[in-house]
C-alpha cells in the first residue's frame, strides 16, 4: 500500500485500475486521468484530482472509499450517468472537518455518497453533482446549496445546513440531527392541512 502521485502529462495520460486496488493518499495531478474503470479503491487519505476522473463502465459495481474526496481542480470528468450503474463514494474520517468536498466542474454522477465517519463540509459549486442517494451518518455541514434525489440523516448523523437550500426531489427521512430553520411548531389547537400555505405555517402556531 503506497501513496500515489501522478506527475505533469498530457491530457491523454490514464492510469486505468484493473482490479480492486488500496492506497494511501492519491493525487491526480493537472493533465492525468484516473479511469476506476469499475473496479473498487480504497484511500487511507485525500484522493484529490486536479487532472480528471473517469468511471463510464455499466457494472454498477464501482465503489470509491476514501478519508476524503476532492475534486476541487478537476475537468473533463466523465462517468456513467445511468441510475445503478454511476458511482458508489463512502467517506470514512477521522479529523475533526475536512472542506472541499464533493466539488466537481462538470461530469461526476452518483449511485450512493454515505457520510460514514468525521466531519465534512460542502464546497461552492456543490450544486454541480448529482446524486440518486445521499445519506449521513456523522457531520456534514453544507455551505453551498445543493440537490439530490434522496437525502437521509441516519440515526447518530448531523447535518448542519445553517442558511443554505438542499434541494431533494424524492424521499427525505431524517433519523438522526437537522440543524437550520427546519422546525415546525403545532400546538395542538389546530391542524396543517394541503391547503395551508407554508410560509404563513412556518411563523405562526398552528
Amino acid at each position: 500500500q503506497i501513496a500515489l502521485t501522478t506527475g505533469s502529462g498530457s491530457a491523454s495520460e490514464k492510469i486505468t485500475l484493473t482490479g480492486d486496488c488500496e492506497f494511501d493518499a492519491v493525487t491526480v495531478s493537472s493533465g492525468y486521468t484516473l479511469d476506476l474503470n469499475g473496479q473498487r479503491m480504497k484511500a487511507s487519505g485525500l484522493i484529490d484530482i486536479n487532472g480528471a476522473f473517469k468511471d463510464t463502465t455499466t457494472t454498477g459495481a464501482s465503489l470509491i472509499v476514501a478519508e476524503g474526496w476532492n475534486t476541487a481542480g478537476s475537468s473533463g470528468n466523465n462517468t456513467a450517468t445511468t441510475a445503478g450503474e454511476r458511482l458508489n463514494l463512502i467517506l470514512n474520517n477521522t479529523g475533526s472537518d475536512d472542506a472541499n468536498m464533493f466539488y466537481s466542474a462538470s461530469g461526476i454522477y452518483y449511485d450512493n455518497i454515505f457520510v460514514n465517519g468525521g466531519e465534512f463540509t460542502s464546497y461552492a459549486g456543490f450544486g454541480n453533482q448529482h446524486t440518486e442517494n445521499f445519506r449521513i451518518g456523522s457531520t456534514f455541514d453544507v455551505d453551498h446549496g445543493w440537490e439530490m434525489k434522496n437525502l437521509t440523516v441516519c440515526t447518530g448523523g448531523t447535518l448542519d445546513a445553517g442558511s443554505q437550500t438542499l434541494n431533494c426531489s424524492g424521499d427525505f427521512t431524517t433519523s438522526g440531527g437537522l440543524i437550520g430553520k427546519s422546525a415546525l411548531n403545532l400546538t395542538g389547537s389546530e391542524e396543517v392541512t394541503g391547503t395551508d400555505n407554508l410560509d404563513e405555517v412556518a411563523t405562526s402556531n398552528r
